[in-house]
């Protein structure tokens, strides 16, 4: 007997995904009813399933860590604990150079499906006064940033979202989507284009990565190219693309510039 409920009060219960936003645990549970026969199949493939998307970058502890280190102002030690923001830590500096020596310094920032990368603010050498909007489905995660935001004074807000269901409204110089796109097409592979539309920004920058969370490289930098040119077809104009040691970085903005009012 499948119950729903009862499947989503044993997620819940987990210290792994307790802090995980209910929409995209319901999400994962919708999509994987129909595959099993009984709760117990559905409550350990939807586990695997937010594994996959949230929990292979970020340890449980992770965040409570984290806020310790905060306290201390040792952001550097708070990026060592994502996943994606410890492999880009030994190039943060020229990561952000190379992406606003194109695009500009940013005036306003879109940070989607943002992890820790608001913790590298430092690192982007922006002009006091900037304006920086992050989302991310892990609600405590949420909390840290704000949290950081408020002890360095930035304009800075982070809200909990499920970007498969609602695209944030603000308007903004430049969007990051950080490693993002491939986990989407794991769950909705027609997603990912309709989500590059709804983005209300002159630039969006998208990054794939280019090994494995093993840290083998399985010809994933040719998989992404594909991937990443029938997702933007004849919509998006790729301004920039930039290789890093273990990053794949794209700089699009819509075709025509039309990139929503400005």
């Amino acid at each position: 007997m499948k119950n729903k409920d009862k499947i989503l009060d044993e997620i819940i219960k987990s210290n792994k995904y307790n802090k995980i936003n209910e929409d995209v645990i319901n999400r994962v549970i919708d999509s994987e009813i129909p595959k099993y026969k009984n709760d117990k199949l559905i409550i350990k493939e939807v586990k695997n399933r937010l594994h996959q998307i949230h929990g292979i970058y970020l340890d449980v502890s992770s965040n409570k860590k984290a806020k310790l280190l905060l306290e201390e102002n040792k952001n550097d030690e708070v990026l060592k604990l994502h996943m994606s923001t410890l492999e880009r830590l030994g190039f943060y500096e020229e990561f952000y150079e190379k992406i606003f020596c194109v695009t500009g310094i940013p005036g306003s920032i879109l940070d989607l499906a943002c992890g820790y990368n608001p913790f590298s603010i430092e690192y982007m050498k922006l002009n006091r006064g900037f304006n920086y909007y992050a989302y991310d489905i892990n609600e405590e995660t949420n909390e840290l940033i704000n949290l950081f935001f408020d002890n360095n004074n930035y304009n800075g807000i982070s809200k909990t979202l499920d970007l498969t269901v609602s695209v944030p409204e603000e308007n903004v110089d430049i969007a990051f989507l950080f490693k993002f796109i491939p986990l989407v097409e794991q769950q909705n592979k027609s997603f990912s284009e309709e989500l590059l539309k709804k983005i209300k920004a002159k630039y969006i920058v998208i990054s794939f990565p280019t090994k494995s969370v093993t840290g083998r490289n399985v010809g994933m930098i040719d998989n992404y190219k594909k991937l990443f040119s029938s997702i933007i077809q004849n919509d998006f104009v790729v301004v920039e693309e930039i290789l890093f040691s273990n990053e794949l970085v794209f700089i699009i903005k819509k075709n025509g510039g039309k990139c929503g009012k400005r």
